[in-house]
């Protein structure tokens, strides 16, 4: 076992924390607790809160909760559906249209940089170069290669923050422009670049079909592309977090609507701890910083624009596409509220 960037674990030493902390009694402060852990827990399958009736803001209705876990998103979508299970989160673009179209009810939350290429831009790689990074995002048609992974309910986006977003701008992100892409492409090639491309894609079949999409669209335009399959989640991030052996990966940023700045700085700025090889720079780190120390809403988006017009300079990521998270729950089940980064809280839930 190991840390996801590759420093050793000690893993007798994880599984005495986590018997000494079932073993410990918990103080409830929430409307919903574990109250005997050695029943409540078991590993990767489920887990159990009961109801805290000394809960500030009154008992919940609800005398417990039950969480149960899916190896296959699939499988929560279906027992959704069977009412199996009364609510099941759901994030896969080919499931969410569905469940929309047949009236589910739930809470929606957009996540911007969902679906992206992350590109190594230290020395040596093919991202080092400004212009095959933006020659690689030109070359990219992002709607088709949604549309490839997840048939009609893809959301091809090249633009940080689409339309419905409150941080939306004027600013929108590059086109795809095959043609632009061939000249940059050849310019850098003129000065020594060989034109290779390595891709590092994720185990799952989606990601393995994005991956063959993608490599088709960068050969169109010239690259000659190396298509390599990580073996597990594990291995993708060892090799991206860890050794750093990789010029283009898919992944994810996530930059939420509530607060999109954590993230921003943790990837894009230079001392950011999630860049893993990513490019950054002082005009980037200017703008985050500026962001943060914004004080009004509207000056925020001023910066926000002046971002994607800097992304469109420096190519720092590849945008794909925009995805959504949706709690998704039947029609028996009533007072889920929604809150950020895709939460739920039960405290007033019931069901009828």
């Amino acid at each position: 076992m190991a840390f996801s960037n590759g420093d050793p674990l000690d893993a007798e030493a994880v599984k005495f924390s986590q018997d000494r902390y079932a073993a410990a009694p918990t103080s409830p402060e929430g409307p919903l607790w574990v109250r005997n852990v050695a029943g409540a827990w078991e590993e990767r399958t489920q887990i159990t809160l009961e109801a805290n009736p000394n809960y500030w803001n009154g008992a919940p209705h609800l005398d417990s909760v039950r969480f149960v876990y899916f190896t296959d998103p699939q499988i929560a979508v279906d027992a959704l559906r069977s009412m199996d299970v009364d609510a099941a989160l759901a994030r896969d673009s080919n499931h969410l249209g569905p469940l929309i179209e047949d009236g589910f009810s739930g809470y929606r939350s957009l996540v911007t940089g969902g679906s992206l290429g992350m590109i190594n831009a230290q020395e040596g790689r093919p991202g080092a170069d400004p212009r095959v990074r933006r020659a690689i995002q030109l070359a990219t048609d992002a709607d088709a290669l949604q549309k490839t992974v997840v048939g009609e309910y893809g959301h091809g986006e090249t633009t940080l923050f689409p339309e419905h977003s409150r941080w939306a701008t004027e600013a929108q992100g590059l086109e795809y422009d095959p043609e632009e892409a061939r000249r940059l492409l050849e310019e850098a090639k003129a000065d020594g670049y060989d034109g290779k491309l390595q891709i590092l894609g994720g185990p799952s079949a989606s990601l393995r079909t994005r991956n063959l999409a993608f490599k088709a669209q960068m050969e169109a335009v010239g690259f000659e592309v190396e298509s390599d399959t990580a073996a597990s989640i594990t291995d993708q991030i060892t090799r991206i977090a860890g050794s750093q052996d990789y010029d283009i990966t898919s992944w994810s940023y996530n930059f939420r609507e509530a607060d999109p700045l954590a993230k921003m700085f943790a990837v894009l700025h230079s001392d950011g701890i999630q860049r893993y090889g990513a490019y950054s720079s002082p005009e980037l780190d200017s703008l985050i910083e500026g962001f943060e120390a914004a004080t009004t809403e509207e000056e925020q988006h001023r910066i926000m624009e002046a971002l994607q017009e800097q992304i469109n300079e420096d190519v720092p990521f590849l945008l794909w596409g925009w995805s959504e998270e949706i709690s998704f729950w039947n029609d028996n089940v009533h007072g889920i509220v929604g809150a950020a980064n895709t939460m739920v809280m039960f405290d007033r839930a019931w069901i009828d």
